[in-house]
């Protein structure tokens, strides 16, 4: 059922696409990140949805790896328990996902579900919003060691840069290819710049980051000054992919070519 709904979703959107073609790479999002899952995911991988929402990337998971064990973490206890009912071979758990643990208020957005997260972030006029306590743990004290995670997503409305530090350990260990959100004043609702994901990533956990459409042509990551353009009207991405950082190369042109990263079998 996910791919004609992605059909159907795009033909909706023919009318803003004709009215706004400077953000066609934003409309193409949804499209080339299943392209890059189809590349990245073996039939066995094992895969983690950070922000698991309704379980849609958990569906595209779980097509791509039967063989594999998929996690999803979403502290919305109706979603949490329609995800478990829809996907009963995924380990779900209701919690949010941190760099620290304990209880938490989350802001459940009930006019734009999408929107939900630990703080209430792009507040419209009309929004109606609900107090939840959930508990928050960290990714490193959830997944056990010896899994080995092939794939990470994370969707978590500006606390992705917090969720990977509670993952550094099981990033350090299997160094899984992610992708995650960075959108317009998203790190801003907890006092973070976009410049902290992108420093925690290329910097602290040694990986480059990707344009989609840029890795799905071969092409090498992308520098800092071009990631926080791409925050900027007209937006470049609001979705980015991550990779383990490869060798510079040597007597040529630095990330003129990319040496492309595929998942293979879980060892």
């Amino acid at each position: 059922m996910q791919k004609p709904a992605q059909a159907l979703r795009w033909i909706a959107q023919a009318p803003k696409r004709r009215k706004h073609p400077e953000l066609e790479d934003i409309y193409l999002e949804e499209k080339r990140a299943h392209q890059i899952m189809a590349k990245l995911i073996s039939p066995d991988s094992n895969c983690i949805d950070i922000g698991s929402h309704i379980g849609s990337v958990l569906a595209e998971l779980t097509s791509l790896a039967p063989g594999g064990q998929h996690y999803a973490f979403e502290p919305v206890p109706t979603k949490a328990k329609w995800i478990t009912n829809k996907f009963p071979k995924a380990k779900v758990f209701q919690v949010a996902l941190s760099d620290s643990k304990g209880e938490v208020t989350f802001s459940q957005n009930i006019t734009n579900p999408g929107f939900s997260g630990l703080v209430k972030a792009q507040q419209r006029p009309d929004d109606q919003w609900e107090e939840l306590t959930v508990q928050c743990v960290k990714l490193d004290d959830t997944i056990p060691e010896d899994v080995k995670i092939d794939f990470i997503k994370i969707d978590v409305e500006g606390a992705e840069a917090m969720a990977l530090r509670g993952g550094r350990e099981l990033i350090a260990r299997h160094r899984p290819g992610i992708i995650f959100e960075s959108a317009p004043d998203g790190a801003k609702s907890f006092g973070m710049t976009n410049r902290d994901i992108y420093d925690l990533l290329t910097e602290e956990m040694g990986y480059d980051i990707y344009f989609f459409k840029d890795y799905l042509a071969g092409q090498g990551p992308t520098d800092w000054g071009r990631f926080d353009k791409a925050h900027t009207y007209p937006f470049a991405a609001f979705n980015f992919l991550a990779m383990p950082a490869t060798p510079k190369k040597t007597g040529g042109q630095q990330g003129a070519t990319q040496q492309q990263t595929l998942v293979t079998a879980k060892s």
